[in-house]
C-alpha cells in the first residue's frame, strides 16, 4: 500500500483572529525576516489580498509590492522592524481585549 501525502498550506489553520495572532507573534519571536514576510503573504492570502489592500488604502499592486522581499529587505537593512501586540487578553482563551 503506498503512503499518500497530502499538501500542506498553512492558511488552512488560519480561521481565527487568535489563531492567526499566534501565528504572527511566533514568527515575529523568531526574527527571521524572510519567514515573516512568508507568514505576511500567508495572512493576506487567508484574509483576501484585495480586501487587506483596500482595508489598508492602497491599491492591490503596492500592497503586492510592499511585500515582496525586495520591499521588504530594504526596509529592515534600514533599521525598520514591524511589532504587533496581540489582541488576546493573556489570562482569558478566547477573549478579546
Amino acid at each position: 500500500m503506498a503512503l499518500q501525502l497530502t499538501t500542506f498550506d498553512v492558511a488552512d489553520y488560519l480561521g481565527s483572529e487568535e489563531a492567526t495572532a499566534e501565528y504572527l507573534s511566533q514568527v515575529m519571536a523568531d526574527g527571521d525576516d524572510d519567514e515573516l514576510l512568508r507568514t505576511l503573504g500567508h495572512i493576506a492570502k487567508v484574509r483576501g489580498m484585495s480586501q487587506l489592500a483596500k482595508d489598508a488604502g492602497v491599491g492591490r499592486e503596492s500592497l503586492y509590492k510592499a511585500l515582496s522581499s525586495s520591499s521588504f529587505s530594504t526596509a529592515s537593512c534600514c533599521g525598520w522592524r514591524p511589532a504587533a501586540e496581540s489582541a488576546v487578553s493573556p489570562g482569558t482563551p478566547g477573549e478579546t481585549v
